[in-house]
């Protein structure tokens, strides 16, 4: 037991410098942990125990998925239901074919044929969905649509494992599975509805029980789905699903979050454990191959089935980058193959290289992915001339008042005032679901990405008094500034960041206000404590001169008595 101690302790502290340098380089994480495992495991052998770290590691799967399943709006998915469910069968369809054509050009026997097809079929759900809860992006369009491809593969990855393990034939395990989730759904809905508000409402009142029951809540339809023949991080989620509704939603999100960041570490660092020098030296060549013709046919594949169900290119071109990795669950498929004597130990080595190199390469271009996808987006302008894509609303000729870009929790009350003072304004914004509800409320909008400099670049801004954008990214403010300022140098353009340091940069850019999202919350608060305080001040004044007068009567009357 000292000994399991000391490995995980070994691991936690060589992350955590890592991930501190990786901080200081402005550089993301997952590949640190990464390459902590394999600097703790094959290379340097100071963490040997690899089965029992993996197995800790489920858990930060299972408490990933949870927390999303809290934070999502599961609503918001069924308008995006339908890419969801038939976009992923055939992307799925097209994947495994791919691989197996390319097992066939690598001459691979039939069993690592197969095998391979399935590692082109699947992402990855923990590192995605990490990333989009980090950069707060779980509710975006292409967040919804990301997290629905995601379950979708996690359910045929979890059908191909009872295909592979030939327990039953490919149709039955279908139906059987269908039915199995069916039960599992329905008993969540009924918990939902019935035994939990009241079971949580009173364990609200203690922070440790209520922190203890969601927790139960987690494990229990984790158990329950793997007893199913589901994965634990499907249970997960469901769980997440069945509380989102609960209005203790965001207090539990702030506790599991820790633990959740914990077993993440493991997670990464044992795909790290799991590769060996030897290996990589010899196989290297086939698996860059392998992941050269993965990543292209992917994002081909993924971005044009978004394109023909009639989704912008910028949307369509996010969501494949953000895709663009082996996943988990592929690499389970694997390891399951090899133990049933299925396949080689050669294919295993080259999945393992592929994952992490795949994983890697993914968490940049999903991190960076507005900076990538200003590179990309030109030479791949052929996603345009699809038939099936919707044409983008074209910009207006007409010149408004003011511009709003992005409506969010801020962008509300910019409009609201806007519309008090009788200035004409228009509202552009990428959410179908924003876009909608800016119609019924009879305000003229924009469905278009402000990320696309064509349409900067097509904006009317002559007659144009003010420009606010409530969207945080920075490139995409630096170039609305570094553009707009060309067509209307009187211009007043308010802009939106996240630190001090990149305010301070869009400042130096040419903008006129720069919103910091906290700060403004912040000094909203200390107006009102101060305005508060000074009310209770003036209060206490005036009860402090009448004590002080009665007193005077006081005394008055004890000198002159009546």
């Amino acid at each position: 037991m000292s000994g399991m101690f000391f490995q995980i302790a070994t691991i936690i502290i060589v992350s955590t410098f890592f991930a501190y340098i990786a901080r200081l380089l402005k550089q993301p994480f997952i590949p640190v942990y990464i390459i902590t495992g394999l600097m703790l495991g094959p290379v340097l052998k100071l963490v040997t125990d690899v089965h029992a770290i993996a197995t800790l590691s489920e858990i930060g799967v299972a408490f990933l998925l949870f927390v999303v399943g809290l934070e999502i709006e599961i609503d918001k998915l069924k308008n995006v239901g339908r890419v969801i469910i038939i976009g992923s069968v055939i992307q799925i369809t097209f994947l495994f074919l791919s691989g197996f054509l390319m097992g066939n050009i690598l001459h691979f026997t039939f069993n690592d044929t197969i095998y391979l097809a399935f590692l082109f079929s699947f992402s990855s759900t923990m590192v995605v969905v990490k990333i989009l809860s980090d950069k707060g992006e779980i509710n975006t369009l292409h967040g919804k649509i990301i997290i629905g491809i995601l379950l979708v593969e996690d359910f045929f990855a979890i059908l191909a494992l009872s295909v592979l393990k030939g327990n039953v034939g490919a149709l039955s395990a279908l139906g059987f599975s269908l039915v199995k989730g069916v039960l599992l759904v329905a008993s969540a809905l009924f918990f939902t509805k019935v035994l939990f508000p009241q079971m949580f409402g009173f364990a609200a009142r203690n922070s440790e029980l209520l922190f203890s029951l969601s927790l139960s809540v987690c494990f229990g339809f984790a158990i329950v789905a793997y007893s199913l023949g589901f994965s634990i991080a499907i249970g997960a989620f469901l769980a997440g699903i069945t509380l989102a509704n609960l209005p203790y939603n965001l207090e539990i999100i702030a506790r599991i979050k820790p633990l959740r960041d914990f077993f993440s570490i493991l997670f990464f660092a044992t795909l790290g454990m799991e590769l060996t020098p030897v290996s990589v030296k010899s196989l290297i060549g086939v698996a860059l191959l392998i992941i050269s013709v993965f990543i292209i046919i992917k994002f081909f594949i993924v971005s044009s089935i978004l394109m023909l169900f009639r989704y912008t290119r910028r949307t369509a071109i996010l969501t494949a980058m953000s895709l663009l990795q082996i996943s988990e669950f592929s690499l389970i498929l694997i390891d399951q193959g090899f133990k049933l004597g299925q396949i080689s130990q050669n294919l295993v080595a080259i999945a393992i290289i592929t994952a992490i190199i795949t994983i890697t390469l993914s968490t940049y271009f999903m991190n960076y992915d507005t900076k990538v996808y200003s590179l990309i987006s030109k030479p791949l302008s052929y996603i345009k001339k699809l038939p099936g894509e919707k044409e983008e609303e074209k910009v207006p000729a007409k010149s408004y008042s003011a511009i709003l870009i992005g409506l969010n929790r801020i962008g509300y009350g910019v409009v609201k005032t806007l519309k008090k003072i009788h200035e004409s304004v228009i509202v552009i914004d990428y959410n179908p679901d924003v876009i909608k509800r800016l119609k019924r409320w009879n305000v003229d909008c924009l469905y278009a990405d402000i990320g696309d400099s064509e349409i900067v670049k097509g904006l009317n801004v002559e007659k144009t008094r003010i420009v606010v954008s409530t969207v945080s990214d920075m490139s995409d403010n630096v170039y609305l500034i570094q553009k707009l300022r060309e067509k209307n140098p009187l211009l007043m353009i308010i802009v939106t960041a996240e630190t001090v340091d990149d305010a301070l940069e869009l400042y130096s850019k040419g903008a006129d206000y720069v919103i910091v999202p906290r700060f403004l919350g912040g000094q909203h608060v200390s107006m009102l404590i101060d305005s508060i305080s000074s009310d209770v001040r003036k209060l206490l004044a005036e009860k402090i001169n009448h004590i002080r007068e009665l007193k005077a009567r006081k005394k008055r009357s004890s000198l002159f008595p009546a």
